[in-house]
């Protein structure tokens, strides 16, 4: 019964914490910085924007 309860907090914390740490896209200005960021990079615009 613990390890639910621990691991109920866990994923809750994570679910909570995981957008905070989350790069913005709109700031990337490299094709790397845009990767890490989770966007997609346009190559064409040198432009990130954030995937579909």
């Amino acid at each position: 019964m613990k390890d639910l309860v621990y691991f109920s907090v866990f994923a809750l914390a994570l679910a909570i914490t995981g957008p905070a740490f989350a790069g913005d896209v709109s700031e990337a200005t490299t094709e790397a910085a845009c990767t890490e960021a989770g966007g997609s990079w346009d190559a064409d615009a040198s432009k990130c924007s954030e995937k579909m």
